[in-house]
């Protein structure tokens, strides 16, 4: 009994060691058979001690172990396969995802690079814009600047004109001026239109000669109404020199 019982210690102890260091299901279940071999063979030595239901009981519970280990094995293959699976998929997934990343990251890297060309494009675009507009403005500022000299010269000459023109004006009035009537030749300028009367009774030919009446004008209701000898030319029309005489030129 005691050797029977060393026998079952040294096999749990084995199994648990073994159990512990390896992990394949086959070698476990060798080594627990060789154990229980061994247990059987003690037992057969000491047959004298143990009684037939007690060996059958005990080989129910060696069978019962063994079943056990082997689901137990089975589990274990199981969660390792499922484990592998799990951990196969992650690899793939995160190499997946890598992938991805690394193409989002060349695609990032692909607009970086084409809107820092858009941007510089746009830039030069700008740069010559404002430079034509530069040159425009300049341009325009020339073409304002000779456009105002143009028309400062001719306002000065305008200016200069209008002066001689008033120049010329005053002149002309000064001259006439002379035969103007005023306060101090107002007696003159009487006598000498009764002295001299001017005939505006008259016609212009197209050719601008005048003709003068010979008759006297045919609204004379009296005598006091009636015109001075010198609105017609009873004797006919006077010479040239006669007419300028009657006219007072």
């Amino acid at each position: 009994m005691a050797t029977s019982l060393t026998a079952r210690r040294a096999s749990n102890l084995l199994q648990r060691s073994v159990h512990c260091r390896f992990v394949t299901p086959n070698f476990i279940f060798g080594v627990c058979r060789n154990c229980s071999t061994t247990t059987v063979e003690i037992k057969n030595d000491n047959t004298s001690v143990e009684t037939a239901p007690k060996m059958q009981e005990d080989e129910e519970k060696r069978k019962r172990r063994d079943e056990g280990k082997k689901l137990h094995a089975i589990y274990h293959m199981k969660v390792d396969k499922i484990a592998a699976e799990f951990l196969m998929k992650r690899q793939e997934e995160e190499m997946n995802l890598n992938q991805e990343m690394l193409k989002k990251k060349e695609l990032q890297k692909l607009e970086k690079e084409m809107h820092d060309r858009i941007i510089e494009s746009v830039h030069l675009e700008n740069e010559r814009v404002k430079q034509l507009r530069e040159k425009r403005l300049e341009n325009k500022k020339l073409e304002d600047e000779e456009h105002e000299k143009e028309k400062e010269l001719l306002r000065r000459e305008w200016e200069a004109k209008q002066r001689q023109e008033r120049v010329e004006l005053v002149k002309k009035l000064t001259e006439e001026s002379k035969n103007w009537v005023t306060e101090e030749n107002l007696e003159e300028k009487i006598a000498y239109c009764l002295e001299n009367e001017t005939n505006y009774n008259f016609a212009i030919t197209p050719s601008g000669e005048r003709i003068y009446s010979t008759t006297p004008p045919g609204c004379i209701d009296s005598e006091e109404n009636a015109p001075g000898p010198a609105a017609y030319y009873p004797k006919g029309l006077p010479s040239n020199l006669e007419k300028q005489e009657v006219d007072g030129y």
